[in-house]
């Protein structure tokens, strides 16, 4: 939009435009100017006071309370499995989480640095090459507690469908309804999984231009509380941009 349009539109200056009439019988037009300047900085400087007030609550109420993108230091075994950094694929800044022994529920996890309750949003970036092993070829991750409970998804390539999945002991079980689905190989998809508040979960799939590609919904509150993020699944895969914000 140009300038002058900008200024046609303005609510503030079509206001003193219309009072115009009316104040031109009472005071001279310099008086009239200024006065409408003064009310159209007053009003601006007050919603620009509110809208910053607005944003800085915003701001409060989204918390980033995980990001791995570049280090995926710290990251441990979980029972046989295995998972390490790596720079043999990546989606940004180089270097990326590879899971690179043993099929599910083998894996690694890392701790989240707090106990986390539903209310968030777990997201990231998926590499599954074309030629991994025939001993499952599943991406599957999960935001569990100490005792390996919780919920994740599963992006299965062998037979084409995804799922959200119950952790109990860390073991995957298949909650709500799954989707037959064809998800990307040898490219990059992005993935969001959202547990909210009274158990409904949801979980969406993008490809590496954010294009959609498939959401499925489950409802599960068994366990509420957690404090890792765990890789399953089968090999080897690529994870990368790992973050967890609460809303």
């Amino acid at each position: 939009m140009n300038k002058i349009k900008e200024f046609i539109i303005n609510p503030y200056i079509l206001s003193a435009l219309a009072l115009y009439p009316i104040l031109k019988d009472i005071m001279d037009e310099k008086q009239i100017i200024i006065r409408c300047l003064f009310a159209l900085f007053t009003v601006s400087a007050i919603f620009s006071i509110f809208a910053y007030h607005r944003y800085k609550a915003s701001i409060r109420e989204i918390n980033l309370l995980f990001l791995d993108n570049y280090d995926f230091y710290n990251w441990e075994k979980y029972r046989d499995g295995m998972v390490s950094r790596t720079t043999e694929q990546f989606y940004s800044r180089g270097a990326c989480l590879k899971k690179h022994h043993r099929s599910d529920p083998d894996g690694g996890y890392k701790m989240i640095g707090e106990i986390i309750t539903p209310g968030f949003l777990f997201s990231g970036w998926i590499y599954s090459p074309s030629n991994r092993s025939m001993d499952g070829i599943a991406d599957r991750l999960a935001i569990e507690d100490k005792n390996n409970n919780g919920y994740g998804f599963i992006v299965a390539h062998f037979n084409n469908w995804v799922g959200i999945e119950r952790r109990d002991n860390g073991n995957g079980t298949t909650i709500g309804k799954p989707k037959k689905h064809k998800p990307p190989s040898d490219q990059w998809y992005h993935f969001m999984f959202y547990l909210k508040e009274m158990g409904e979960i949801n979980f969406y799939l993008y490809s590496h231009n954010g294009t959609p590609l498939v959401s499925i919904k489950a409802k599960d509150n068994k366990y509420i509380n957690f404090d890792r993020i765990v890789v399953h699944g089968g090999y080897p895969y690529y994870i990368d941009d790992l973050k967890i914000i609460s809303i």
